[in-house]
């Protein structure tokens, strides 16, 4: 069966949000949330934090590519997760903008795969 362009978005925007909240809550863990940012609670500089943000960026380009097999959209979930992490470890977002930044992305690949 064929799925026609609004049932193979909301299949995509389906999958995609529930690869996001896997990798975000179930496949991310304690050492990867408290080791992704530069800072930690207390002030200090955390030497791995480049590498805790970026194995937990591959992780969700990872997600993408299972689901759509494109490595473009992967690389580009790769590069707007680790951009969007950063910026909310640093304070610059909240936790709903966060979300809202990284649900933005995910509705602008389900869109562009679907066409």
């Amino acid at each position: 069966m064929e799925l026609n362009i609004e049932q193979n978005f909301i299949t995509l925007l389906f999958l995609l949000t529930a690869v996001h909240f896997l990798c975000d809550s179930a496949l991310q863990g304690d050492f990867l949330a408290k080791n992704k940012v530069r800072y930690n609670f207390d002030g200090q500089y955390n030497p791995i934090w480049w590498w805790a943000l970026t194995a937990h960026s591959f992780i969700h380009a990872l997600g993408v590519y299972i689901v759509i097999n494109s490595l473009f959209m992967a690389l580009i979930m790769l590069v707007s997760h680790w951009v969007i992490d950063l910026l909310k470890g640093e304070g610059h977002l909240d936790f709903n903008q966060d979300q809202l930044c990284h649900m933005s992305f995910i509705v602008f690949i389900a869109i562009y795969q679907s066409m």
